[in-house]
């Protein structure tokens, strides 16, 4: 499978639209069927209570034991592909394309 790097995880604004599912990247994460998105609000600025930060978020198809249903932060990135990383510990989710 191959590895997903930062730009090809798709960034949907907020509120979703009503296909958000169907916008979302499909993924294997931490090997378990996932979709991935970046939620972007629009109309306010960044950085405002931290209400304008984008936020990735991962929804397994079944509750992951760690992460349950879902995963969400604002505080990601992905230097190495394939290796999402977050928080402020270097906690880390591998994100592969399926």
């Amino acid at each position: 499978m191959k590895k997903v790097t930062l730009s090809e995880i798709p960034v949907i604004p907020f509120p979703e639209p009503a296909n958000y599912l169907d916008s979302a990247l499909k993924v294997k994460a931490n090997g378990k069927n996932a979709i991935i998105f970046i939620s972007r609000r629009e109309n306010i600025k960044m950085g405002d209570c931290g209400w304008g930060d984008d936020k990735i978020m991962i929804v397994w198809d079944s509750p992951n034991d760690k992460y349950g249903a879902s995963f969400i932060t604002k505080y990601f990135d992905i230097q190495k592909a394939g290796i999402l990383e977050y928080g402020y510990k270097g906690e880390k989710i591998t994100i592969e394309k399926v």
